[in-house]
């Protein structure tokens, strides 16, 4: 079954817009109050996991990570916490774009789902140990990279190069 590039898209762009809508400004000020400083703890705690496993090792080295890929996740999860309705035609392109890397160099779905979820349980242990009202955390958790990541898997997986 092939779906329809267009289709899909604005069915992300819909789904995100939603996502925006939904979540409050002081889990939206919260996300995008976290500092570079932050964010790289949270990269540097998904590629570690990532590192120690053999699976993802196969795709995966300490320099290949130092080089590019760091400062490239980084980016991406900045611009996702600090996303809003007018960037989002540009995030979904990001998202194609990362998800056919995925899907041409080979890396299997299960391991994209795994590193989400390591990047969202990071996050969510950083809120925490800040000792923030449940209440701010669920919403801001609710709005976190994984509906990204979600979105970049569900592309690798539709979207496979020919």
């Amino acid at each position: 079954m092939k779906i329809n590039g267009q289709y899909y898209d604005a069915l992300i762009m819909s789904e995100w817009h939603d996502l925006i809508d939904i979540t409050g400004a002081a889990a939206h000020s919260l996300l995008k109050s976290l500092s570079d400083d932050d964010i790289s703890l949270l990269v540097d705690d998904f590629y570690a996991y990532m590192l120690d496993d053999d699976d993802a090792r196969l795709f995966l080295s300490n320099q290949l990570v130092k080089d590019r890929l760091h400062a490239t996740l980084l980016n991406w999860i900045r611009q996702v916490l600090n996303s809003s309705t007018a960037d989002l035609a540009e995030l979904i392109a990001e998202q194609r774009k990362v998800g056919n890397i995925h899907a041409r160099i080979g890396i299997p779905i299960d391991l994209v789902a795994r590193g989400a979820r390591r990047v969202k349980q990071s996050l969510y242990s950083r809120l925490r140990r800040e000792k923030m009202d449940p209440a701010l955390c669920y919403d801001a958790m609710r709005f976190a990279p994984c509906h990204g990541y979600r979105h970049r898997s569900h592309d690798y997986r539709l979207f496979p190069n020919p």
